[in-house]
């Protein structure tokens, strides 16, 4: 069994358009690479 588990960030955008960009690049910049992002 592997250990390289998907971790699904759950971003919820309404009223944040000035976070979004700074949330984003902070998610890309993790060093755990199997992610998703899910923007609601």
């Amino acid at each position: 069994m592997s250990n390289n588990f998907l971790i699904s960030v759950m971003l919820c955008c309404y009223n944040s358009e000035k976070y979004i960009s700074e949330t984003i690049d902070s998610i890309i910049n993790q060093t755990y690479d199997n992610w998703e992002i899910v923007a609601i």
